[in-house]
C-alpha cells in the first residue's frame, strides 16, 4: 500500500486516508475488500499488520431505469459475488422484476444472464451484470411481462437477484 506523505497531516485514528495499492490485487466484496490467496480463499487487506481499512457493506441493488418506446423498457444493473471461478463456464445470474404491491408482489419478468469471469478473478469478488426487458400493456390494460401481469395499469417495478437475495427500490411504469 502506498500512502502519500501529506495525507497523514492532521489525521487521527478515525480519519479517512487515501491510499493506492502498488503491488498485488484487491477487489470489492459485499462486506468490504479482499485479495486473492491461492488455495486458501481470500484475506481482507484490513487484516494486514498496521493497517485498518473500513469499507461500508453494500445494501440493495440499483433502482431500475425506464426508457424506450412508451417508457416500458426496464434497464437494470447490479453486482453479485463471483462463484465457481476457474471452472470454465459463465456464472448464471437470475434477475426477477416484480410489481410491488405491499404484501404479495407480482412476478412480471425473469431473465437469466451469463456473466463471464475475467482472468485473475477470485470467488467472492463482486462482478457486474446488466440487462433490460420490455414490458407491455396486456388486453386488460395492465402492465405485464413474460412471466405475468401486475394486475393494474401502473406497476412499481423493482429488481430482485435470486442468487443473493438483494433487491432494489422500485420505479413506476404505466
Amino acid at each position: 500500500m502506498n500512502i502519500t506523505p501529506g495525507s497523514l497531516l492532521g489525521t487521527n485514528a478515525n480519519s479517512w486516508i487515501p491510499f493506492r495499492v502498488v503491488q498485488g490485487r484487491i477487489g470489492r466484496t459485499i462486506n468490504g475488500i479482499s485479495g486473492p490467496r491461492p488455495g486458501r480463499g481470500c484475506r481482507p487487506p484490513a487484516q494486514s499488520p498496521g493497517s485498518r481499512v473500513s469499507i461500508p457493506p453494500l445494501e440493495g441493488l440499483p433502482t431500475p431505469t425506464v426508457g424506450g418506446p412508451a417508457n416500458r423498457t426496464v434497464s437494470f444493473s447490479g453486482y453479485l459475488s463471483a462463484a465457481g471461478v476457474g471452472v470454465g463456464t459463465p456464472q448464471v445470474v437470475t434477475v426477477r422484476r416484480y410489481d410491488e404491491d405491499g404484501v404479495f408482489d407480482d412476478l412480471i419478468e425473469e431473465i437469466q444472464i451469463n456473466v463471464t469471469h475475467a482472468p485473475n478473478m477470485w470467488n467472492g469478488l463482486l462482478i457486474p451484470y446488466a440487462g433490460s426487458a420490455t414490458l407491455f400493456i396486456n388486453p386488460n390494460g395492465d402492465v405485464a411481462g413474460g412471466h405475468g401481469s401486475s394486475g393494474e395499469a401502473e406497476a412499481k417495478i423493482y429488481q430482485y437477484l435470486l442468487e443473493e437475495e438483494p433487491e432494489s427500490e422500485f420505479v413506476p411504469i404505466q
